[in-house]
């Protein structure tokens, strides 16, 4: 994952999509590897199975959550963005 990160367009980004395999366990791994890349105004929606742990990179704020039978969705905002008032 790792290695396609660092042959991907550089960046930054604005918003990202992380919704890894949900048999694979990356997000934590995601999170951390995209983290570097991300505009310091993003946002990060992370999509998982409910039983699944995931840990935030420092200075991610949960905006909103939320979940279905089978997923748990969660929108972060980054940086900057965790701290202005919305």
């Amino acid at each position: 994952m790792r290695a396609r990160l660092a042959t991907a367009v550089a960046g930054p980004f604005d918003l990202v999509f992380l919704d890894p395999p949900f048999d694979a366990g990356l997000w934590d791994a995601a999170a951390q590897a995209i983290a570097p890349r991300l505009a310091p105004t993003a946002r990060v929606y992370v999509e998982r199975p409910p039983a699944a742990a995931f840990t935030p990179p420092a200075g991610w704020r949960l905006h909103r959550e939320g979940r279905t039978r089978d997923v748990l969705y969660s929108l972060f905002d980054i940086g900057t963005a965790a701290t202005e008032k919305r």
